[in-house]
């Protein structure tokens, strides 16, 4: 009787290595494109950072491909904008601050309007709402219910106040200062994010059934059922 629950607490354990070990290694990099970022600043050498944007961004585009209905259609999208990329490389790479630029800014844009979109659908529950329900497979309680959707709010404000930041920053400010912002101070402030709000509704709720962080993790990667 035991068996499944031990089998679901030994992938648990799996999946939260592994999602700590991918942290550590997106850390790392990150820190890594920040450094690139600067000598090229410096030596006005864009060659390198671009070659990590393609490489970034073909990987990226390979894994939605391979996701969606249509996979041979965005492998060959994907090959086709990398040959325009390299084609094109030398005025790239003069301003490869404008490609990461976009990256950032529109990562956190396109995420700022999706959770905006639930919360504004009429009659729809709002996005951690989804992700609470599909976690505890029940009802959620009128009060979780109202948490979860504030902390969509909260979200969703924090993704348009970073695209906004990004773009004020790389605008009026230098592009190592920028780089500071998008290389390594956003992983770090995802994470604060997720272990403020973690805390906060153990709190709130300390009579309710919590999940830890990386099943929550779990139930956003997972389809619903």
């Amino acid at each position: 009787m035991d068996r499944p629950v031990e089998g679901a607490a030994r992938s648990t354990r799996g999946f939260a290595i592994a999602t700590v070990a991918l942290l550590i290694l997106a850390l790392v990099a990150t820190w890594l494109l920040h450094r690139v970022l600067s000598a090229s600043a410096v030596d006005g050498d864009g060659r390198a950072p671009l070659i990590i944007a393609m490489v970034w961004t073909a990987v990226i585009a390979v894994i939605a491909s391979l996701a969606s209905p249509r996979p041979r259609l965005g492998l060959l999208a994907t090959a086709a904008g990398l040959l325009l990329a390299w084609h094109f490389q030398a005025s790239l790479s003069r301003r490869i601050d404008l490609i990461y630029l976009a990256q950032h800014a529109g990562a956190h844009l396109l995420l700022g309007i999706g959770f905006l979109r639930t919360l504004s659908a009429r009659g729809g529950p709002a996005l951690i709402t989804r992700l609470a329900a599909r976690v505890h497979r029940s009802a959620l309680p009128p009060d979780v219910i109202r948490y979860s959707r504030a902390v969509t709010w909260g979200w969703t404000f924090y993704f348009f106040a970073m695209a906004a930041g990004s773009l004020l920053l790389h605008a009026f400010g230098s592009l190592e200062a920028w780089s500071i912002l998008a290389n390594l101070v956003t992983l770090p402030l995802i994470i604060a994010g997720f272990l403020f709000e973690y805390v906060l509704r153990r709190r709130m709720f300390p009579d309710f059934e919590h999940v830890s962080i990386f099943e929550g993790i779990r139930a956003y990667r997972s389809p619903p059922p």
